[in-house]
């Protein structure tokens, strides 16, 4: 990866946690993964909000969703030590 593309990795990492929302959705997701519902009940947001803002998280690569039948299951992509700087 030349360093051009990693600047711009870093920079595209940058604006997908550029929201307080967003950076709480990681937060919960540090402990392991959760409900898209559960999610937004623990951060007090409507769970169309949680889903909106999951899915710049999901096209960013902070997040993945793994889903079994109706329920899906939404895990960080990210190693947990790095999370903790967030």
């Amino acid at each position: 990866m030349s360093e051009r593309s990693i600047f711009e990795v870093q920079v595209e990492l940058c604006q997908c946690m550029a929201n307080a929302v967003r950076a709480e959705i990681v937060r919960v997701l540090r402990d392991g993964p959760q409900r898209v519902g559960d999610i937004a009940r623990i951060i007090g947001q409507p769970q169309t909000t949680v889903s909106r803002h999951l899915g710049v998280l999901r096209n960013g690569g902070v997040v993945t969703a793994q889903r079994r039948g109706r329920m899906c299951s939404i895990r960080s992509a990210i190693r947990r030590s790095s999370i903790s700087a967030i």
